[in-house]
């Protein structure tokens, strides 16, 4: 049997059932917030129109279709057996996908057509792509310039689409949410770890799209495409809540919050608050759903769809964990990044895993930091510090 803290949890709990009106009040809520989040980008100033704008924009768009649409497919070996992926395939086998799966690599750059925010996305995420790959200082200088002015190009448009939220646009409001939220998950790895911070800005990003998932939910159903969305959530890895969230899941990880090293920091009273374990323990019932996807050998996209999920499902106050830098909080994260190292191979991963570590063990007190050991054992980290 699943948790069910009555506090506020990530508003994404059933995508099939009608949410509750509180569900539904503190995703409207928590939409708002997003909205505040895009409006940072009404500054942007658009890329003149130039031949070098339409060169680049010709190169990052050949790099999305021959790279990025077919990203997990080079990965065969490496990791869990891979699909074929769905830009290689002829729209006779496409069609007959199981379960009419939404085709990430095909569909998506059909809907750069309809939706400007989409292709701005779609532009960041492959300049970002190319900063990841190039060995070019001047060349990774400009990459970066492009990734940012299209990101937040990509940001201007969504506001005002999140503005209008109807029904004609509620199901590409909601796709192009999802790309961004895949950016923000792969940008992750440009923050460095020293001084380290944690990535609040890709947490917020996730409970946003997951409250605006929500509340757009109402308007779905209205046209003959609004079925994209859905057909994502009915594709792998399946998210339950009455499976993530249970007591089987963290069992093995409560010795984490553990203050066993005899710390000071929390005053002793910190586990006495029983919302703050609610909080805890989701935290980590989702690191073990993570680690049940992996012993299970579950595709590699599938894995990188639970690592970027974490964003979504964790509650407000971990976010405000992390910000006062609570040992346990910190500890648990560590532990949810060290599931990446192993995915270092991975563009949208890289060093994400290590370098979160690493910076988490260097802001961490002396007397927690021994929980991060088995990490550095397991990966054969050097304690560079």
């Amino acid at each position: 049997m699943a948790d069910t803290p009555a506090i506020h949890t990530p508003p994404v709990p059933h995508f099939h059932d009608t949410p509750s009106q509180a569900v539904f009040d503190e995703a409207a809520q928590q939409t708002f917030k997003f909205q505040r989040q895009l409006e940072e980008s009404d500054d942007i100033i658009e890329i003149p129109e130039s031949r070098e704008r339409r060169m680049w924009e010709l190169r990052l768009m050949h790099n999305f279709m021959l790279n990025q649409a077919q990203q997990f497919h080079e990965h065969k070996g490496k990791h869990a057996p891979q699909p074929a992926p769905t830009a290689s395939l002829p729209e006779t086998q496409n069609a007959t996908q199981e379960n009419g799966a939404f085709l990430w690599g095909r569909e998506i750059p059909y809907m750069a057509f309809e939706d400007d925010g989409m292709l701005y996305s779609m532009l960041a995420h492959s300049a970002l792509n190319l900063w990841t790959k190039s060995a070019d200082f001047a060349e990774r200088d400009t990459l970066r310039v492009l990734q940012q002015k299209y990101l937040g190009m990509a940001l201007r448009e969504q506001r005002k689409s999140v503005a209008t939220l109807s029904r004609e646009n509620a199901d590409r409001v909601c796709m192009s949410s999802l790309t961004m939220l895949s950016h923000s998950f792969a940008l992750v790895q440009t923050l460095p770890p020293r001084p380290w911070e944690p990535p609040l800005e890709w947490l917020r990003m996730g409970r946003g799209a997951g409250a605006l998932f929500t509340v757009a939910r109402g308007y779905l159903g209205g046209s003959n495409q609004s079925d994209r969305f859905q057909r994502f959530l009915n594709s792998p890895p399946k998210f339950d809540p009455d499976e993530m969230f249970t007591q089987e899941n963290r069992e093995h990880l409560l010795w984490l919050l553990d203050n066993d090293g005899g710390s000071a920091d929390d005053g002793g009273i910190e586990m006495q608050d029983k919302v703050t374990i609610i909080i805890y323990h989701r935290v980590l019932s989702y690191i073990g759903t993570v680690q049940k996807g992996i012993r299970e050998q579950e595709p590699l996209f599938a894995i990188c769809r639970r690592f970027a999920g974490f964003s979504v499902w964790m509650p407000d106050m971990f976010h405000e964990f992390l910000t006062q830098r609570r040992p346990r909080a910190l500890v648990a994260l560590a532990h949810f990044f060290a599931l990446w190292i192993p995915y270092s191979d991975v563009w949208l991963v890289g060093k994400t895993g290590e370098n979160q570590v690493r910076g988490i063990y260097e802001v961490l007190p002396h007397d927690w930091r021994h929980k991060l050991d088995p990490i550095f054992v397991e990966y054969n980290l050097d304690y560079d510090i």
